[in-house]
Parts: structure tokens; C-alpha cells; sequence
């Protein structure tokens, strides 16, 4: 016949009782809201939904153009470069979604 290992012991007093709540080690900084910038030029990808990204120094940007101190760049929120080629930039959800997700009744 085998032996029993040690059985953990459990405190009775905390059976039942929420634990402590302790304070976040670390804080978060709020990602920085870029003024976005009118798309220039003719460049900008077409989503397969109808909509449309845009066109950011000539070259396609699946997100916005948003200035970042002196430099316009391609943003999807805090994506910076936009979505990758087969997603796009859902404002309704503020990200990257990929192209087959659907676009109307988003549960949010």
C-alpha cells in the first residue's frame, strides 16, 4: 500500500473572505492621443467592407495619418505603422480587426 503525501493545509479563518487587495506594483501610462492629419494623395488601400484607409507620404497606411511631433506617420490608434495588410482600422473598436470580421452588430 503506497503512502499519502502531505496534505496542503488551508487557514479555516480565510475560507470564505475576499483576499487582500493590494495596490498595482507598477502604473500605466495612457497612450498619447496624436492630432490625426488629411490624407494626401491617391495611395490609400481599400477595405474589403467598402471603407478606406488612407495615404500617408505616398505610401498606403491601413490606419489614419497622425502627427507625431513634427512628423506625419501611419497610426491605428496605438498601432503605430497601421494594421498589418490583411486587417484594418476599426474606430469602432479602436483597432486592428482582421478584413473578414464583420462590420455592423460589433459586440462591444
Amino acid at each position: 500500500m503506497g503512502t499519502l503525501g502531505t496534505q496542503p493545509q488551508v487557514d479555516s479563518v480565510s475560507i470564505g473572505r475576499a483576499p487582500p487587495v493590494e495596490a498595482f506594483r507598477t502604473t500605466g501610462q495612457p497612450a498619447p492621443l496624436l492630432p490625426r492629419v488629411p490624407s494626401r494623395g491617391d495611395c490609400a488601400p481599400r477595405y474589403r467592407n467598402g471603407e478606406q484607409g488612407t495615404c500617408v507620404n505616398d505610401k498606403p497606411c491601413r490606419g489614419f495619418g497622425v502627427l507625431d511631433g513634427k512628423q506625419v506617420i501611419c497610426a491605428c490608434f496605438v498601432r503605430r505603422e497601421g494594421c498589418d495588410e490583411h486587417e484594418r482600422c476599426e474606430v469602432r473598436q479602436s483597432r486592428c480587426v482582421k478584413e473578414s470580421e464583420p462590420t455592423f452588430n460589433l459586440h462591444l
